[in-house]
C-alpha cells in the first residue's frame, strides 16, 4: 500500500500543478480573448461552448465505469477480462462518436431557431461543426484514458493536459493578434485535442503493453456492467450540467449576451475552484475502491475523516480568498465595468463551500458504489437551481441566477449528504460531526490573520494581491500545523510532502 499512497500523494500534486498552471494562463488569457471579440461575441463563444459541454452528457458515466473495471481486471491480473472491457468500452464508444455527429449534423440544421440573425446562425453552424466533430473523435480515446487511470500513471495524465494547455493557450493568442475571431477559437481547441488525444493513445499503450481492442470480445454481459455502474454517475453528470451550466441560457433569454459574459467573470474563477478541489481529492476513489474490497471499514473511517479535514482547509482558505481579493482582482484582471460580478462571485464561492468541504464524501460514495441515491438528491438540487433560477432571475438579474444556485446547493449538502454517507458507511454521524466541526471551528481561526493582513495591504494590483496571498497563506498553514494536526498526522504529511516511503496508514485520524 505504500507505493500506491506515494502515487496518490504524488498524482495529486502533480494534478494541482497542472491546474494551477491552468487558472494562471486561463484567467491572464480571458481578458485579452474578450477585449479581441466584444462582449457580444465573447458571449456568444460562450453559449456554443455551453451547446458543446452537453456532449459530455453522452458519455453516460461510462469513463468512470472503464477505469474502475480495468483497474479490477489488472489487479486481478485477467488479462482477457481486461481485453474485454477495453473491446467493449471502445466499441460503445465509436458508437456514441456517431451518435455525436448526429446531433451535430442536427444542431447545424435548426441553427436558425436558437438565432434570429442570419449571419449568428451561420456562424454557430461552422463553431458546432467544428466542436462536434472534435468531441466525436474524442470519444474512442476515453478508453486509452481509462487505462492510464486505472494504471494510476497520473503523471502522464498531467503530462498531456498541460502540452495541450500551452498549445491551445499559445494558438489562441497567435489567431486572435492575426485578426481571426470566434471560428478560429474552435479551429484551434481541435487541434489542440487531437494532440492530446495521440498522445493519450502513445501513452496507454506503453502503459499496458500488449492490450488489443477486438470486436470479437464484445458481449451483453460485460457491456451491462459498465452501464450498470455509470448510469447513476450519468445521473449525476446531468443535475451537474443544470447545476452549473444552464444558467448562461438563463442570462440569455431573460438579459441578454453580454451579461452572460458579466456572469461568465464569477463563474470561472467558481469553476476554477471547484476543478482545484476536484483534482486534489479526486485520486482518493480508486483508494476507497479498493478499501471497499478488503473490508477494511475502519481504514475508510480514517481515510474519510481525515481527507475531509484536509478538502475542509483547502476550500476554507481557497474560498476565502476569492471572497476577501475577488474585488480587487475582478478589478485588475477585467476592469471596474466588471464589478458587478463580484457579488456574484460571493454567493457562488459560499454555496460551494458547503459543497467542495465535503468532496471527499462524493469520492467516498462512488468509490464504494454507493453513488445512487447521491444521484437523487443531487437531481433535486440541480431542479430547485433552475426553478429559483428563473424565479429570481428577472429581479434581481445575474445576481438571482447565483442565489439560485447557492441555497439548493447550501440545504442538500448540509442536511442530507453527510447523513447519508454515514448511514451507508455506518459510521456514527455524531463522530462525522464532532470531527468536522472542529476542523471548521480552527479553519475559522486560522483565517483572522489573512483578514486582518487583507484589510491593511490588498489593494487592486497583481503584486500587492500576490504579497497578500502569501503572508495569509504562510499565517493559516502556520496556525493549522501547530493546532489541528496531531504528532502522527504531521509525520504523515511530512513523508507525502517528501515522497519517501509510507507506512501501511497512509492517513491518520485523531
Amino acid at each position: 500500500m505504500s507505493s500506491y499512497a506515494k502515487k496518490l500523494a504524488y498524482g495529486s500534486a502533480l494534478g494541482v500543478a497542472n491546474h494551477f498552471a491552468t487558472i494562471v494562463i486561463a484567467l491572464f488569457l480571458m481578458p485579452f480573448v474578450v477585449s479581441s471579440l466584444g462582449d457580444r461575441m465573447y458571449g456568444f463563444w460562450t453559449l456554443a461552448s455551453a451547446f458543446i459541454g452537453y456532449y459530455g452528457l453522452l458519455d453516460f458515466g461510462l469513463s468512470s465505469a472503464v477505469a474502475r473495471y480495468i483497474a479490477g481486471a489488472i489487479g486481478a491480473g485477467d488479462k482477457e477480462e481486461c481485453n474485454r472491457i477495453i473491446g467493449n468500452s471502445f466499441f460503445i464508444f465509436s458508437c456514441i462518436a456517431l451518435l455525436v455527429l448526429i446531433i451535430t449534423l442536427v444542431l447545424i440544421l435548426i441553427a436558425p431557431v436558437f438565432f434570429g440573425n442570419p449571419a449568428d446562425a451561420s456562424l454557430f453552424r461552422k463553431v458546432i461543426l467544428v466542436l462536434g466533430v472534435n468531441i466525436a473523435v474524442g470519444f474512442p480515446v476515453k478508453v486509452h484514458k481509462g487505462i492510464l487511470t486505472a494504471q494510476l500513471r497520473f503523471e502522464m495524465l498531467a503530462l498531456i493536459r498541460f502540452v495541450s494547455l500551452i498549445t491551445r493557450a499559445a494558438s489562441t493568442v497567435i489567431v486572435l493578434v492575426m485578426g481571426y475571431k470566434i471560428l478560429a477559437l474552435a479551429l484551434v481547441t481541435f487541434a489542440s485535442c487531437l494532440l492530446e488525444y495521440v498522445l493519450y493513445v502513445h501513452f496507454a499503450r506503453k502503459s499496458l503493453p500488449g492490450f488489443e481492442i477486438r470486436i470479437s470480445d464484445c458481449s451483453p454481459g460485460t457491456a451491462r456492467s459498465l452501464f450498470s455502474y455509470g448510469s447513476h454517475a450519468f445521473v449525476i453528470r446531468i443535475a451537474d450540467e443544470m447545476r452549473f451550466n444552464i444558467d448562461v441560457f438563463v442570462i440569455s433569454a431573460f438579459v441578454g449576451l453580454s451579461a452572460v459574459t458579466h456572469y461568465r467573470v464569477a463563474s470561472t474563477l467558481v469553476q476554477h475552484f471547484i476543478q482545484l478541489i476536484l483534482t486534489t481529492m479526486g485520486v482518493l476513489l480508486p483508494f476507497f475502491s479498493r478499501l471497499d474490497g478488503e473490508r477494511n471499514d475502519e481504514k475508510i473511517r480514517e481515510t474519510w475523516f481525515f481527507s475531509t479535514r484536509l478538502s475542509v482547509i483547502l476550500t476554507g482558505f481557497v474560498g476565502f480568498g476569492l471572497i476577501a481579493w475577488g474585488r480587487p482582482f475582478i478589478e485588475r484582471w477585467m476592469g471596474p465595468q466588471y464589478l458587478d460580478a463580484y457579488p456574484c462571485l460571493v454567493v457562488l464561492v459560499l454555496g460551494c463551500i458547503t459543497d467542495l468541504g465535503q468532496a471527499p464524501t462524493v469520492t467516498l460514495l462512488y468509490g464504494i458504489a454507493k453513488h445512487k441515491f447521491y444521484s437523487v438528491f443531487n437531481t433535486l438540487e440541480a431542479v430547485c437551481n433552475v426553478l429559483l433560477s428563473l424565479l429570481l432571475v428577472g429581479r434581481y438579474g445575474i445576481l438571482g441566477v447565483a442565489i439560485g444556485t447557492f441555497v439548493p446547493m447550501a440545504v442538500m449538502k448540509i442536511l442530507i449528504q453527510p447523513v447519508y454517507a454515514c448511514r451507508v458507511t455506518k459510521i456514527p454521524y455524531r463522530d462525522y460531526v464532532k470531527t468536522i466541526s472542529r476542523t471548521v471551528f480552527m479553519v475559522a481561526l486560522a483565517l483572522l490573520l489573512p483578514a486582518a493582513v487583507t484589510a491593511r495591504l490588498a489593494k487592486p494590483d497583481y503584486l500587492s494581491l500576490t504579497g497578500v496571498g502569501i503572508l495569509s497563506m504562510a499565517g493559516f498553514l502556520l496556525f493549522l500545523w501547530i493546532f489541528e494536526f496531531n504528532r502522527s498526522e504531521k509525520e504523515t504529511i511530512l513523508k507525502l510532502l517528501s515522497r519517501r516511503s509510507l507506512p501501511d496508514a497512509a492517513v491518520g485520524g485523531r
